[in-house]
């Protein structure tokens, strides 16, 4: 009995079954700042995977962000020989995203948001 809990459990986890996405918004233009409105309050997800397009290192990333007790945290890759540079302010569903890909302190050059997608995790069951 406890062995098929935990496989169960385990299979549960590899699945990710409770793991529910919603693209929430996106900012189709190149630049540094990106005023979104977003379908739903960004606070109130577990975390947000935000798709970027970096043009000066030609990549697509993957930023990460969690709010967590009235700050925004987060998370940029590197591109080619490059650093994303990422802030994210909000209210209600108004979400403020500053992004620049840096080559050295003196160039740099924005960014385009694909999509930002709000992610619940949920709860393992069974």
């Amino acid at each position: 009995m406890i062995i098929a809990k935990m496989n169960s459990m385990i299979h549960n986890l590899v699945e990710q079954k409770d793991i529910k996405e919603v693209v929430i918004g996106s900012h189709k233009s190149v630049d540094y700042g990106h005023n979104i409105t977003c379908t739903q309050d960004p606070t109130s997800f577990d975390y947000l995977l935000i798709y970027v397009f970096a043009p000066g290192g030609k990549r697509n990333v993957i930023c990460v962000a969690k709010y967590y007790h009235g700050n925004w945290y987060t998370l940029a890759p590197a591109t080619v020989n490059r650093t994303i540079s990422l802030q994210i302010t909000s209210s209600g569903t108004s979400l403020r995203i500053d992004i620049a890909e840096w080559v050295n302190a003196s160039a740099n050059n924005g960014c385009q948001i694909d999509a930002v997608v709000g992610v619940n995790r949920g709860g393992v069951t069974g």
